[in-house]
């Protein structure tokens, strides 16, 4: 493909190339930061950025063609506490708007290169998020969702679109009380984003059956929009015994005012409208799991597929549907088991960290 590229359209060619150069120097830089303490790291990757191996070359940004990256900011960028040792970058940037043929500056352009992890699974389920944002947008219901963009570029190593101004429920909850998730949600439109959000994505990570949750890797911005974040564990796949069906915590429960609450009772609500929605594209979301069956992807089975089926309820009426739905989601709030595994899980990052 690159060799046909080359002869007949350079330009796109040569993007190709420096892409696939920055790419391969990250790839270096990654396994150089592995084993190291953070201040090495930390060290490391200023120093390493700043040199001249790493001099940035103007080219399309991998995760959206409309916008140029200009320059890298090496002073910004930074190490996650992980074995992994993903990476942030930074850079400035213009987005470019291809039928006026204008350029618009951008302040900044944040993402994440992770080595070590098979990110297609994640681009898999960020690509049906998405599609059942557009499903649900396009009869005018706005569930706040964050289908932030990843890239695959194999299955060891990829890239992955950072979210500014967010934060996990964990680190929130260092600095609010123990009964609070939010002494900070007084803003009616704060609120009704949170409430909003965490309505669709209770809904969609149900039908996709997104395992793993626990505090780290559910997040929430500055608007106050809640969203979900690394999707090892799909189709019924989890490492925890007894998950619930819904991830729903009793924090996120709180920072609605709590099961009374007008907030809460309205959270239900849409949690059932946006159910009864999507059911009418269950075969045509099935489907494009379908597609993927034997693309190598961890959790992909056919037995996984025949649970999802069984999710979307295609033989029960929407009454029916919606009943069994809240029964479920009734079930998840009163579970006992999350909370539990989330104390076993700071234990461990407590050690890692």
């Amino acid at each position: 493909m690159l060799t046909k590229l080359q002869i007949n359209n350079k330009v796109i060619y040569q993007v190709l190339v420096q892409q696939q150069a920055f790419r391969d120097k990250l790839q270096n830089l990654v396994q150089i930061l592995k084993g190291k303490d953070r201040q090495q790291q930390i060290h490391i990757i200023k120093e390493k950025l700043n040199s001249e191996d790493f001099k940035f070359e103007k080219h399309p940004f991998c995760l959206n063609t409309k916008i140029i990256l200009t320059d890298h900011i090496p002073q910004l960028s930074s190490v996650f506490k992980s074995a992994m040792a993903p990476i942030k970058l930074t850079f400035r940037a213009q987005e470019i708007d291809y039928n006026e043929n204008l350029e618009k500056k951008i302040s900044l352009v944040e993402l994440i290169y992770k080595n070590g992890d098979d990110l297609r699974q994640d681009q898999l389920v960020m690509q049906i998020f998405n599609l059942m944002d557009v499903l649900l947008k396009g009869v005018k219901q706005d569930f706040k969702l964050t289908p932030y963009k990843v890239l695959a570029c194999s299955k060891n190593d990829g890239f992955v679109e950072f979210v500014p101004n967010a934060a996990t429920i964990q680190d929130i909850l260092k600095n609010e009380e123990e009964d609070q998730l939010f002494n900070s949600i007084t803003n009616s439109q704060l609120m009704n984003n949170y409430m909003l959000s965490c309505a669709g994505y209770c809904v969609i990570t149900y039908f996709l059956g997104i395992g793993d949750r626990h505090l780290e890797n559910l997040m929430i911005d500055s608007q106050g929009k809640f969203f979900h974040i690394d999707f090892g564990f799909i189709l019924g796949e989890d490492p925890k015994p007894y998950p619930p069906p819904i991830k729903l915590c009793k924090q996120m429960v709180e920072a609605m005012g709590g099961l009374q609450s007008p907030i809460y009772q309205e959270f239900k609500k849409k949690c059932v409208n946006a159910y009864i929605y999507l059911r009418k594209y269950g075969k045509f979301i099935v489907n494009l799991f379908h597609l993927m069956i034997n693309s190598g992807i961890k959790d992909m089975s056919f037995q996984a597929l025949e649970k999802m089926v069984e999710k979307f309820n295609l033989n029960q009426n929407d009454f029916d549907a919606e009943l069994h739905f809240l029964s479920i989601l009734d079930q998840s709030v009163n579970a006992l088991f999350p909370f539990l595994f989330d104390i076993m899980h700071q234990w461990s990052s407590y050690w890692k960290n």
